[in-house]
């Protein structure tokens, strides 16, 4: 029996460009994705699994997730940028008044630790207009969740893991507990029950939380850095539930873009500065790991899954694209790459593995056992 895999890699900004090409194929092979044994996805694309796994048909999941993600600019608002002499003037008077007000709620003569008079200042350079100012100094987050949060709650409202009509995967990384010291990848699935009563705004925010750029939630973060392309998490699960052999397994990886970003000509004796800080290419360590481990595990895919058995769609950008960028053009520059990315060799695979052949995995709750 076939068992068949869709992976989604992570992409931030670039999250409707495997939503795009699914719709695309979905044109192509009608009901294809309705013969999904389990979707894969990460970081943004985490929230695109969910969201298909959660909808009545694959066209509603669809629709969902391309609304969701042509809100980029909304979602994480451009707070990275500098702000101009004005903006600085309205947030320092801004400063002031969250500082009163604080002030009027905690009494100064609370305060018995550095630490509590760290946290009080934060939380009032934090708020509202203020986040992207302080985040230039290295002392927040970058972008909120408070408006991804609301918008996860307007699609998913109270649904959990044990609601979802499909399997699926998430990759998160677990920053530790009291109770376990230790950093741990975080491998959120529905294989089996462990994470039924978990809600899918909750899985969401888990997955969404890039270091740097959004602060952590629930003591998790994004996978991007540790498996941007969740294909052989995947299959690592899979194998372990005993829900299907290799040989059984096909899979469909779909990239969110081959980014032409290098350090060619750069200084060879970076420090944090120029690793993490460069104006031209900030976060320039964080992009080189998720898009070198994107490619490092589509090669082992490659040399583990010989024939037909693995397949791989990942466009290649025009241009490189940084992964703090949300803006609106963007959006549109995400649509139009996968308009134009070449569908026949996919179409051609699905066809020659008898995708469409067996019956439809859709809607089917029951664990399926090994065969």
């Amino acid at each position: 029996m076939t068992y068949r895999i869709l992976s989604l890699d992570g992409g931030g900004s670039r999250a409707l460009i495997p939503v795009s090409i699914l719709q695309r194929l979905l044109d192509k092979q009608p009901n294809f994705l309705n013969h999904v044994n389990l979707i894969a996805g990460t970081s943004t694309s985490g929230i695109t699994a969910l969201i298909l796994a959660s909808a009545d048909t694959p066209e509603q999941g669809l629709e969902t997730a391309r609304e969701l993600w042509i809100q980029g600019k909304k979602l994480f608002a451009e707070s990275s940028k500098v702000p101009a002499t004005a903006d600085f003037e309205f947030n320092a008077k801004n400063a002031i008044e969250s500082i009163k007000s604080i002030k009027s709620i905690e009494s100064i003569k609370s305060i018995t630790s550095a630490r509590e008079l760290w946290n009080m200042g934060k939380k009032a350079l934090t708020m509202n207009k203020l986040r992207g100012m302080t985040a230039l100094t290295g002392a927040c987050a970058y972008f909120s969740q408070d408006d991804l949060e609301a918008t996860l709650h307007e699609i998913f409202e109270d649904k959990t893991i044990a609601d979802l009509n499909h399997k699926i995967l998430i990759p998160a990384i677990n920053l530790g507990t009291e109770e376990d010291e230790h950093w741990a990848p975080s491998i959120i699935h529905n294989l089996d029950n462990r994470f039924n009563s978990l809600s899918l705004v909750e899985v969401a925010l888990r997955v969404a939380a890039m270091p740097i750029l959004f602060p952590s939630h629930s003591e998790h973060i994004d996978a991007a850095l540790l498996t941007n392309n969740p294909a052989l998490t995947a299959v690592a699960q899979i194998l372990e539930d005993n829900a299907a052999t290799m040989d059984e397994m096909r899979i469909l990886s779909i990239g969110t873009g081959e980014n032409p970003i290098t350090l060619h000509g750069s200084d060879p004796d970076l420090g944090y500065a120029g690793w993490m800080m460069d104006p031209k290419l900030p976060l320039a360590m964080m992009q080189a790991i998720i898009e070198t481990n994107s490619q490092l595990t589509d090669y082992q895919c490659k040399q583990i899954f010989t024939g037909l058995r693995y397949h791989r769609l990942n466009p290649k950008l025009g241009r490189p694209w940084l992964m703090h960028e949300h803006k609106a053009q963007f959006i549109v520059e995400a649509a139009d790459i996968a308009e134009d990315t070449p569908l026949d060799s996919t179409a051609d695979w699905l066809n020659q593995v008898g995708w469409n052949e067996a019956q439809p995995a859709t809607h089917s709750k029951r664990r399926r056992s090994g065969s």
